[in-house]
């Protein structure tokens, strides 16, 4: 039992430890945008939303990603 607690809360911590941060999956899918992988970038861009819902610069390339794909609804979501 005293195993299973101790692989647990290494675990735990790992997730913390190595978990990127909003502004790392922005960067992510800035890098993606420029090698054209916009279904990638788009779901680094999620992600960092997710970590944080106050990073504007994500939901910024989001929109423009969404209006390059004429989905001018979501950009302006994404924009506002």
């Amino acid at each position: 039992m005293k195993n299973l607690i101790i692989a647990l809360s290494l675990i735990f911590v790992a997730k913390f430890v190595w978990a990127q941060t909003a502004k790392e999956y922005t960067q992510t899918g800035r890098e993606l945008i420029e090698k054209r992988e916009y279904m990638e970038a788009i779901l680094n861009l999620n992600k960092a939303i997710e970590v944080d819902p106050t990073y504007a610069s994500a939901y910024y390339l989001r929109g423009n990603l969404k209006e390059s794909f004429e989905d001018q609804h979501g950009a302006m979501k994404d924009y506002n």
